[in-house]
């Protein structure tokens, strides 16, 4: 049953995963005072505290809570991080292996307890105390660190453990090292007992990107089929690979040179720009095929425009059909072919997504001077230990360092709104002319999802999106648009819309 304070905590969360600590302070304590001390209220509130510099006041919160309910996982780790923070390793690691007695795999506690014990161990020491943990995710940990020590054989047996005592957790994160590896064949294995109502839908979406990349369109198919909900990305996704794998197709490049939403906008308010072309940024790589290899480059490439300087991101597709897969790997030499002849940039990015040693997501990126034919690229990292969006602003700051740009890019923050991006690119190409509609699956899909993403803020992006994807979508006569007419009507109209999107009601209602 939902509560009156679910909405407050929920945004309380979510600017936690972002990073903030003192703006929250009022909000974290009217969250307690409307829910009470309950465990994930305390949490949050001295999770603020604690960023906030207030420790005293965090650490009296938690040791509040144990008093009055005992040790729980959550609150165990937190009273961790607290004497972490306060530089009393010994006891931050004692406190977090508490929490693993709690529950072994907690997954707040385990990779934090983890990288702290590898810090101050040795190999065996770091073997021995994963060993002593019990717990699945610490059978995942000593895969990877099988892995590392060249032992292959036994990092898979690892595997086939954690999953059997994990079930459909184990087995996404399992499948999750694997495919990095690029073994997609050991992760359909791996998964071949999957079943719906045991292990869920993650665990069959990871086994339906396998299948995908084994050129299994049959078993992928099959697989889902039997998810117990739909995965749009994973069905457009088939089609896709379907296409291609019936023959090469004519590879051509589509440049995006404005945000997506310009392109049906008649008065787009879009920054002055440099005299020509300075920076164009490929699709990125990632084996797992993630979407977030076209959102990173879109919201990098509007950022970089916004201080001025004329930025452009080359989209490759197979004419008339659909998307290249974002695993492909694309080289200077590849990529040189597909630059507009009449654009080309003065440093070009390369990019691709690694996991690390934790499983956490990071982001590598290769930036040529193109006027310097011969010169080695610049390499950059990127970490982001939360979310996505702190990947993005990690990546974008390395860039604009080495780019030297005359201001500091900031990208929109938030996940939702690269998921939104990189779901409304099939409608944007069909308008474009590079694909046909016949191919587009679940084509408002797109449209949901930057719905989604004006929920939580009323920052116009997000509104221009969603407008410019309804509109483009009833021009073309798409299905399901005309439902959505209500939804970004409302949209428009509500108050907190700033005056770049209320302008746009006439657009919307004649479309």
């Amino acid at each position: 049953m939902k509560k009156p304070s679910d909405e407050l905590y929920q945004s309380v969360a979510l600017a936690l995963q972002r990073g903030e600590g003192p703006s929250l302070l009022d909000a974290a304590q009217a969250l307690l005072e409307l829910e009470g001390p309950s465990e994930r209220a305390v949490v949050a509130c001295a999770v603020v505290l604690m960023r906030s510099g207030k420790l005293a006041g965090a650490r009296a919160a938690l040791e509040s809570f144990v008093m009055s309910h005992g040790e729980t996982p959550a609150v165990l780790t937190n009273l961790a991080k607290l004497a972490a923070e306060e530089g009393d390793e010994p006891k931050a690691l004692a406190t977090a292996r508490r929490a693993l007695d709690v529950d072994p795999d907690y997954d707040g506690a385990v990779r934090w307890w983890a990288a702290l014990v590898r810090k101050r161990s040795d190999d065996a020491g770091y073997k021995a105390a994963l060993e002593g943990v019990g717990g699945w995710r610490s059978k995942l940990l000593l895969a990877d660190e099988a892995w590392r020590m060249g032992h292959d054989a036994d990092a898979e047996q690892l595997l086939e453990e954690a999953v059997e005592k994990g079930r459909g957790p184990a087995m996404v994160l399992a499948a999750q090292r694997l495919t990095e590896r690029g073994w997609h064949e050991e992760v359909v294995d791996l998964l071949a007992k999957w079943d719906p109502k045991k292990h869920g839908l993650d665990a069959g979406a990871a086994l339906v990107r396998s299948q995908l990349s084994l050129g299994r369109f049959a078993d992928a198919r099959a697989t889902l089929a039997r998810l117990p909900g739909r995965v749009p990305a994973l069905e457009q996704r088939l089609i896709e690979s379907e296409l291609l794998a019936t023959g090469a197709g004519e590879v051509r490049a589509v440049p995006v040179f404005a945000p997506l939403w310009a392109s049906v906008m008649p008065e787009a308010e879009l920054p002055p720009l440099s005299a020509e072309p300075r920076v164009a940024l490929m699709t990125f790589t990632d084996p797992r095929d993630s979407e977030l290899c076209r959102s990173f480059p879109l919201a990098m490439s509007d950022a970089i425009r916004a201080t001025g300087v004329e930025s452009y991101v080359v989209l490759p597709v197979v004419k008339g059909k659909g998307l290249v897969a974002t695993s492909a790997e694309w080289t200077l030499e590849r990529t040189l072919r597909f630059l507009p002849p009449r654009h080309l940039p003065r440093s070009l990015v390369l990019g691709r997504f690694t996991l690390g040693l934790a499983g956490e997501r990071q982001l590598e990126l290769d930036v040529y001077d193109l006027s310097v034919p011969a010169a080695a690229p610049a390499s950059l990292r990127a970490f982001g230990k939360r979310t996505d969006a702190e990947l993005l602003a990690s990546g974008l700051k390395a860039l604009a360092r080495q780019l030297k740009l005359p201001n500091t890019p900031h990208a929109r923050g938030d996940d939702a709104w690269l998921a939104a991006q990189a779901a409304a690119l099939p409608v944007f190409l069909v308008g474009a002319g590079a694909i046909d509609a016949q191919y587009l699956w679940h084509a408002t899909r797109g449209l949901e999802m930057a719905l989604a993403a004006c929920a939580a803020s009323a920052d116009p992006e997000p509104r221009l999106l969603a407008i410019s994807l309804y509109v483009s979508g009833m021009r073309m006569e798409l299905p399901g648009f005309e439902d959505f007419k209500a939804p970004v009507l409302e949209l428009v109209v509500e108050p907190r819309s700033p005056p770049s999107v209320q302008k746009l009601e006439d657009l919307v209602r004649s479309a």
